[in-house]
């Protein structure tokens, strides 16, 4: 075989010409043919399907970000929401922008129908997104729009949501008939030069039949490629990208399929997470915390350990927006929050509760540990230093701490009461004075700034 690889194609043409010359010319002509139409189904496939179903993943993709961002705005600060709303919007024209990209390809007649109904359907639904949008300009009652959110909003999204799938799965079927298609050329292809094989030489049909293997192997590898792509497996490694014929223009759309698909998890990921954190501070937003802190109730209940929280409220902190402007309030709840994470354990959990208001939950820690802690977290915000106007400027915070009396539930207690409680333990904080930690139980001393 490799001296066969060596020869000039000349030499390979007059050995073949001499030995088989009418039959191997008929035959091999036309077993070009059908080799012509491979290529053709694989420049198809280039020209034609993989261009539509990228710009479909594209649409697919933008349109969940749009729904995701929703999901954030609804959920983020007033001082937030407004710039979140802009790269809503703009998350919005770049799917515009996919769709129109996907309804210019050469859809079938069957895609066509589907992709109309996807455009009502998405029509519809970016009317309830004015709604939503002027609901939050109206500043109603966040209750209210994220029933409206959850409700109509998500029917809208699902049904709609349940016709894309229907066009991606046709889109995925008349990939793999274009792939059986050249298959099917391809094995039409191999049968011409089997009869060839039959009257030529042995030498003149291996080279004929490595010709064909180099085509179809390839082919068969991509097919298995997107099958598995399809179905979410992206460690895949796509073969042949370096090649410099249609096989590889084949290859690189492929990778370049993929690594659309890894952005689109890492920016789902990323949506995810940003819908759990407080945009400002870094920490768990309250409804995050809320359901770390479930998971953290009941693992204590399970195993029999302890849990407190504490409650902690800036002060004066209107005085301080008043005085020194928003921007300066922001950066002290920013370095608040960062002198908390230093100060707590990897176990413990941060969320902001609102507005100048933090909340920590301290794992396996009774209501004498959790004062403790409280203290640490009080010296640590008190030793905070912000400039302003040439100026160095503190700030101080008042904390109360309650504990789980009873995790076996035979209490009746809720996170809402134990909630409650270190609430109640922070307003007597605050009418003590400020910048102290009070527990709820009146029999331990309270630890206070000196």
């Amino acid at each position: 075989m490799p001296a066969i690889q060596n020869l000039s194609i000349r030499s390979k043409v007059a050995l073949a010409f001499g030995l088989v010359l009418t039959v191997t010319l008929a035959l091999g002509l036309f077993a070009v043919q059908r080799l012509e139409l491979v290529q053709d189904r694989a420049t198809e496939m280039r020209d034609n399907w993989f261009p539509a179903a990228r710009a479909l993943g594209d649409y697919a993709f933008e349109t969940m970000r749009v729904r995701q961002m929703e999901a954030v705005v609804i959920t983020a600060p007033a001082e937030i929401a407004a710039s979140e709303l802009q790269l809503m919007g703009k998350i919005a024209n770049d799917a515009r922008k996919a769709w129109a990209r996907y309804r210019q390809e050469n859809l079938s007649p069957e895609a066509r129908v589907q992709a109309d109904r996807i455009a009502v359907g998405w029509e519809a639904y970016m009317t309830l997104d004015a709604s939503l949008r002027g609901m939050l300009a109206a500043r109603q009652d966040p209750e209210v729009i994220f029933a409206f959110y959850a409700g109509e909003m998500r029917r809208a999204y699902a049904d709609w949501r349940d016709i894309l799938v229907q066009l991606i799965d046709l889109q995925m079927r008349e990939g793999d008939r274009s792939f059986r298609a050249g298959e099917a050329a391809y094995r039409s292809a191999r049968a011409w030069i089997y009869g060839a094989i039959g009257f030529a030489v042995v030498l003149a049909g291996v080279a004929a039949l490595f010709m064909v293997a180099s085509i179809s192997r390839p082919i068969r590898g991509l097919t298995g490629l997107m099958n598995r792509l399809a179905t979410g497996d992206l460690t895949v490694t796509v073969a042949g990208t370096e090649r410099r014929d249609e096989v590889g223009d084949m290859a690189q759309a492929v990778q370049v399929f993929k690594d659309g698909l890894i952005e689109r998890d890492r920016l789902q990921a990323e949506l995810e997470r940003r819908a759990r954190i407080d945009p400002l501070t870094g920490a768990l937003n309250r409804r995050a915390f809320r359901e770390l802190l479930e998971r953290e109730v009941a693992r204590a209940r399970r195993h029999g350990r302890s849990l407190s929280l504490a409650m902690i409220d800036v002060d004066h902190f209107k005085r301080v927006n008043d005085t020194m402007g928003h921007a300066v309030g922001d950066q002290f709840l920013v370095a608040i929050a960062k002198a908390a994470s230093a100060a707590l354990r990897s176990e413990d959990l941060l969320g902001r509760y609102g507005g100048e208001e933090f909340v920590v939950a301290f794992a396996e820690t009774d209501l004498a540990g959790a004062i403790q802690a409280a203290e640490r977290l009080r010296v640590a915000i008190a030793d905070i230093r912000l400039e302003h106007d040439g100026e160095m400027h503190g700030i101080t915070a008042s904390l109360g701490v309650a504990s789980f009396g009873d995790l076996r539930g035979e209490s009746g207690e809720t996170i809402d009461s134990v909630i409650n409680t270190a609430d109640q333990a922070l307003y007597n904080a605050k009418a003590a004075g400020r910048n102290r930690v009070l527990p709820f139980k009146p029999s331990i001393v309270a630890i206070s700034a000196a």
